[in-house]
This record gives C-alpha cells, structure tokens and sequence, in this order.
C-alpha cells in the first residue's frame, strides 16, 4: 500500500543552495579564534613547533626559486 510520486522538475535544473543561516559568519570566526588560540598554546608548551612554522615556508621559497626556478 504505498504509492510514488513524482517530483516536479524545473527545467532539469537543480534548487540553488540555500543560504547559510544567519550568524554562520560569527561561528566560523569563533572557530577560528579558537583554533588559533589551540595553535598558540601548543607553542608556548612546544617551542620547536615555532621553528617548524617559521623555518618550513622559507625553505619552501627556497626550493622553488632555485631548485625548480
């Protein structure tokens, strides 16, 4: 006893995404912060992992200036 039913199509187009609810832009700088604040913290207790982030993209530059460039 079920029945199907068909949806009704526009144009073979599908809906347009629906927008972000309001205030999705306050969550995702509060995630932001937070991480950051994780990230900063975890220097503080690890001070090598400043030298990884600093280190890390100058030799990036390097390598691809004179290795590849």
């Amino acid at each position: 006893m079920t029945a199907s039913t068909l949806l009704a199509t526009t144009g073979g187009r599908p809906a347009p995404p629906a927008s972000p609810p309001r205030g999705a832009l306050r969550w995702w700088i509060n995630d932001v912060l937070v991480l950051t604040q994780r990230s900063l913290a975890r220097i503080v207790r690890e001070p090598e992992t400043l030298m990884d982030v600093t280190i890390q993209p100058i030799v990036f530059v390097l390598l691809f200036a004179y290795v590849f460039g």
